[in-house]
């Protein structure tokens, strides 16, 4: 699905691109709070599975609110935010908890 995505976000051009990653940019701070907390005790797969979860609804929310894109068009557009979010989450939730557990040893 991923590859997919990365696919057709090629194919449509750096409009789709462009919207994704400022989605996921406006987003980030929402869905930082909702999964901060969380992510530090799961695994690197399941904090993956967690943070898509928890962010779909802020996703859809922020894109609803921007309008002008097909039905089609959106699905692509919150697929390629929701990876990029995971992806930069992440590692800034793995770079916080390596520091915290430097700070505590």
């Amino acid at each position: 699905m991923q590859l997919l995505h990365r696919l057709l976000g090629l194919l449509w051009g750096p409009t789709l691109r462009q919207r994704a990653q400022r989605l996921a940019r406006e987003s980030y701070a929402q869905v930082r709070m909702l999964v901060e907390g969380r992510c530090a005790h799961l695994s690197p797969a399941e904090a993956r599975g967690y943070l898509r979860a928890r962010a779909t609804p802020v996703l859809v929310a922020a894109l609803r609110s921007q309008g002008g894109l097909s039905a089609r068009a959106q699905r692509l557009v919150l697929g390629m935010a929701g990876e990029l979010l995971a992806d930069v989450l992440l590692a800034d939730l793995a770079a916080v908890t390596v520091r915290d557990r430097r700070r505590a040893a």
